[in-house]
């Protein structure tokens, strides 16, 4: 398997992802984490739409781009939860590979 060529990024972009959920109640319930390289970082510009059909349950999701430094880096995309102290997160999604620009 040959691993997907590296995405180019300035690193003023957003991403975006499709986010399942039951209804607009659950979907509310949901935060999001990017983990860049391994590091832990909660998205806090999450914008989502709702789905485009009444039977859908897919809502498209896009937030701007962690911060981070001039090179290459993993990216990957957690859902999580919190109900009182206790956080429950998704497992991460597949490793998006990114190589940001120079300053």
């Amino acid at each position: 398997m040959t691993a997907a060529p590296a995405e180019h990024v300035a690193g003023t972009e957003r991403f975006a992802w499709t986010q399942t959920a039951a209804d607009k109640r659950e979907w509310s319930t949901f935060r999001y984490a990017a983990y860049v390289d391994g590091i832990r970082v909660e998205l806090m510009d999450v914008s989502c739409k709702p789905p485009s059909s009444p039977t859908s349950t897919d809502f498209e999701c896009s937030a701007q781009l962690p911060a981070m430094s001039a090179g290459s880096h993993s990216l990957e995309l957690a859902a999580f939860t919190v109900e009182g102290s206790a956080v429950r997160e998704s497992p991460r999604s597949a490793p998006l590979r990114v190589t940001k620009a120079g300053p």
